[in-house]
């Protein structure tokens, strides 16, 4: 499936959350928000503060570079965020007055007249490598459930009546995104026999298709163990259900719904709406190895995932849990152990066990 992109709003929160948390850290240096989305205030030791406007991108190459710059008018400063600038983009962008970047791999460049003040960043930047471990979320253009649309699609799908599927513009609207995309990625379900000509879906085709790419945006281990009363400075809304928060999934979760499993220990893996949120809680939990980590914080495929929580009917768990269907798209990336526990699962969804054949 194609990457799934991180909508522009969180892109900016991001970019200003990495700057603050990265000035903090940087000895006469102070980057903070000013109330707008897309500029900070910058301040350097022995000089008068500045705002900078934000420019984000996942990645800045040369050619790239040369438009931005040829597109934007607004004077003053102007600073681009990505998480990865090629050479000749920064060679451009520093023959531009008043233009700076932070790299996340390597480096922070402000500039703006006679100040410049370049911050050099530790092996392996801002990004934590902690996910390489797990497979992530990546480009797939075979898979006919593609991006965060497909998935959104499919998975609001599953979680409804079959015979009353919901609407493209309902579903768009939830995740915020265009209902154009949906309907491109919506024809590729019924290209791929998915969707029934009446729109219900084709089970347990459509479950399996999902689980195929079912993976975090974002899994990162943590040193500290996630609980409510901890974070509630970073707004998880563990107990306002019907709003959008955080989530407990994995085998946790689905044991504490009835899932016939046995667990040695006990590593929360807690679901986040968006790497905003992810990067947030890292900081607070501190970072961790795998087999070390009290705790995983990860960012799901779809913002789904963290609307309509649950309580478990049996469980002790800290943390509301998603819909049943997610954490048994979780328990399904098991292809041995994971079918094995779906097999003898029955909990309660709108279509019984979509993962089986219709009786």
């Amino acid at each position: 499936m194609p990457a799934i992109r991180t909508n522009k709003a969180n892109q900016l929160a991001l970019a200003i959350d990495d700057l603050t948390a990265l000035a903090t850290r940087s000895a006469g240096l102070s980057i903070s928000a000013t109330g707008s989305d897309d500029r900070v205030t910058i301040e350097i030791a022995g000089t008068s503060p500045w705002q900078a406007e934000l420019h984000t991108r996942s990645s800045l190459s040369p050619r790239e570079a040369q438009a931005l710059v040829a597109s934007e008018d607004t004077p003053g400063a102007h600073l681009v965020v990505a998480d990865q600038i090629a050479a000749g983009a920064k060679d451009h962008l520093a023959k531009v007055p008043d233009w700076g970047w932070l790299d996340r791999r390597s480096e922070l460049r402000l500039r703006n007249g006679g100040s410049t003040v370049e911050i050099r960043l530790p092996p392996g930047g801002l990004n934590p490598v902690a996910s390489a471990r797990m497979a992530l979320a990546a480009p797939a253009s075979d898979s006919p459930i593609r991006g965060r649309a497909g998935i959104s699609y499919a998975a609001a799908l599953l979680l409804g009546d079959p015979s009353e599927p919901p609407s493209i513009r309902a579903v768009a609207r939830q995740v915020g995104m265009a209902p154009s995309t949906f309907s491109e990625a919506v024809a590729h379900l019924r290209d791929a026999g998915l969707i029934r000509p009446t729109g219900e879906p084709e089970l347990p085709d459509l479950f399996w298709a999902l689980a195929a790419v079912w993976r975090p945006l974002r899994a990162n281990p943590v040193a500290t163990r996630p609980v409510p009363a901890d974070l509630a400075h970073l707004s998880p809304n563990a107990h306002d259900l019907a709003s959008e928060g955080w989530a407990q999934g994995a085998d946790e979760a689905a044991l504490a719904w009835g899932a016939p499993m046995f667990l040695a220990g006990s590593r929360p893996w807690v679901w986040v709406p968006n790497q905003v949120a992810a990067r947030q809680a890292e900081r607070a939990l501190g970072s961790a190895t795998w087999d070390g980590c009290a705790g995983v914080i990860a960012v799901p495929p779809t913002p789904l995932v963290c609307m309509n929580r649950r309580v478990a009917p049996s469980t002790e768990l800290d943390w509301p849990t998603p819909h049943p269907l997610y954490l048994a798209l979780d328990l399904a990336q098991d292809p041995g152990r994971g079918r094995e526990i779906l097999e003898g699962w029955n909990p309660p969804m709108p279509v019984p066990r979509p993962w089986k054949p219709p009786e």
